[in-house]
């Protein structure tokens, strides 16, 4: 039995390279077909024709706004139902899109 995949992502930085490795992992597994979509690649008819949908976006402040324009554009297929049933999950790194920002000179101590 074949299980089909559906990788949909922002392909920006960081979560293009958790995209690929969730990609790679999906597709190790026995039987899966993956289809491995940035956002602005994706195809409405894709979500009919998968079984799993995986989203790929960074979390500083919610989804992309090119990820967000595309669940709105596909929208109606939500709202109708014809997407229940399907398995889903989230793929977001977990730091923001900034690094931390360094100490400052005078801090000598772990609670600076």
């Amino acid at each position: 039995m074949t299980a089909r995949v559906l990788v949909i992502y922002d392909s920006c930085g960081v979560v293009a390279e958790l995209a690929a490795a969730v990609v790679e992992g999906a597709a190790s597994v026995r039987g899966a077909e993956v289809r491995d979509r940035p956002v602005d690649q994706a195809r409405k008819e894709e979500l009919l024709e998968c079984d799993a949908l995986i989203l790929g976006s960074p979390n500083w402040t919610g989804m992309t706004g090119k990820l967000k324009h595309w669940m709105d554009y596909t929208g109606d297929l939500w709202e109708s139902g014809e997407l229940a049933g399907k398995v889903g999950a989230p793929a977001s790194p977990p730091a923001g899109r900034a690094p931390p920002a360094p100490k400052p000179p005078c801090c000598n101590s772990s609670t600076c």
